[in-house]
């Protein structure tokens, strides 16, 4: 903890904090806040911001909402004295005297190290087992594929027999393409291959590959669509995108209840595609919709009603969103069901080498 006056000098520091920062109890005393942050971060941030990197401008960065009395909360990057950085999580509140008047800020810092190395071995542990299941699932696919060529000569009992084990199969290749794209997505390493597509034969499509789960369900899912939308996409991405909304609604959607998909084209002046989901599910309160995208999240009604799934759906659309430039909206209420907006520009098509 660090306690600042109104221009962001250091009046007071704990111990921790002088552990954190590996200095000497008197190091920190009267120097400057924005001095113990990595400064390319601080001024990239302010330029973020539309401000310049001036001192005041880049304490201003810092404190954020704390200006008006609301708490700021945000990872940054401390140095240390020796020269080495710890990532934080640090809270800014506003101090006051107790006649009227600000009289500073006060930083409360969390140190990130080890929880980012957890981290780090989790998405790494991820990655290698969803590397080592997608070798059997592509053989077992590709086996499926073989009997389906000679199924004329297979009984009706085992063809459905066989039904059942293909779409578990795509199931699992699923699961495992989106544990994969998580981690490539924390690792940065997160490419989209564009090529011109037919949004709407893609969601069609995958409206036929979910349409076993959402008949034992009980729900009925409809497509609107006037024909076919362009759009210039990642078309294997864009199938990731459309089924874990689909998935979602099914998963939520109580039998006897409706999803609906909608593709059009924009009509913003751009190019590319509209994708919406609606169903009449349970919904979600406005704190659940503000973590939606979040890795691993599960709503109080998942956990409650133990839905199954990694909390990594709308995580992954939001990934897809992101790389197009697009948006994504969630308009939703308890008890009222959930519509998702997906708005998809067009990508910059490769060329090949």
């Amino acid at each position: 903890m660090i306690a600042v006056d109104a221009s962001g000098r250091v009046l007071l520091a704990s111990p921790g904090a002088h552990r954190m920062l590996r200095c000497p109890s008197q190091w920190l005393q009267d120097s400057w806040m924005i001095d113990l942050f990595d400064p390319v971060e601080l001024r990239e941030a302010a330029r973020a911001s539309g401000l310049d990197d001036s001192p005041a401008s880049l304490l201003e960065v810092l404190v954020g909402a704390a200006q008006q009395d609301e708490p700021e909360r945000r990872e940054w990057t401390l140095r240390c004295a020796d020269g080495d950085s710890v990532p934080v999580d640090l809270v800014v509140t506003r101090r006051r005297l107790v006649e009227p008047g600000p009289d500073g800020y006060l930083f409360v810092a969390n140190d990130l190290t080890e929880r980012r190395e957890s981290e780090r071995l989790q998405d790494e542990f991820v990655g290698l087992v969803s590397h080592e299941l997608r070798t059997p699932l592509s053989s077992i696919l590709g086996y499926l594929d073989l009997l389906r060529v000679d199924a004329g000569l297979l009984p009706a009992e085992d063809l459905g027999y066989l039904g059942v084990i293909e779409r578990n199969a795509h199931r699992l290749l699923r699961l495992v393409d989106d544990l994969l794209l998580s981690v490539q997505v924390v690792a940065e390493t997160f490419t989209l291959t564009p090529e011109p597509s037919d949004a709407t034969e893609i969601v069609r499509r995958s409206l036929e590959a979910l349409g076993p789960a959402a008949i034992a369900k009980g729900v009925d899912q409809t497509l609107s669509a006037a024909g076919p939308v362009p759009l210039v996409t990642d078309p294997h991405r864009y199938a990731q995108v459309v089924e874990n909304m689909l998935v979602n609604s099914i998963k939520f959607t109580p039998p006897g209840g409706t999803v609906v998909v909608t593709v059009t084209a924009l009509t913003d002046g751009r190019s590319g595609a509209r994708l919406v989901v609606s169903d009449s599910g349970p919904g979600m309160t406005a704190e659940e919709i503000d973590r939606a995208t979040a890795r691993f999240f599960r709503s109080e009604d998942a956990r409650r009603q133990r839905v199954r799934g990694l909390g990594l759906g709308l995580a992954i659309v939001d990934a897809v969103v992101q790389a197009h430039a697009g948006t994504m909206s969630i308009s939703s209420e308890p008890g009222a069901g959930t519509t998702i907006t997906v708005d998809l520009p067009d990508l910059t098509p490769t060329t090949p080498e």
